[in-house]
């Protein structure tokens, strides 16, 4: 544990304030996920790839087919 302060008042700490953030559970978006959490987690991600035209930022819709009449 962290070394206590001097003069700090005795009694629970400050659980905000506690907290190490290197080995809390939450994961935060955009932070590299390392260990068991990325063996857990890309896989799965790897499965819902989109294709490469929606991932380039334009999607190509092919045109309707109407009934046109005769």
């Amino acid at each position: 544990m962290a070394e206590e302060v001097a003069g700090a008042p005795a009694g629970p700490r400050d659980t905000f304030v506690s907290v190490n953030n290197d080995t809390s559970c939450s994961l935060h978006p955009g932070r590299r996920t390392t260990g068991a959490a990325a063996g857990a987690f890309l896989p799965i991600l790897g499965m819902y790839q989109s294709p490469p035209e929606a991932r380039a930022g334009h999607v190509h819709v092919p045109p309707l087919k109407t009934a046109r009449p005769a």
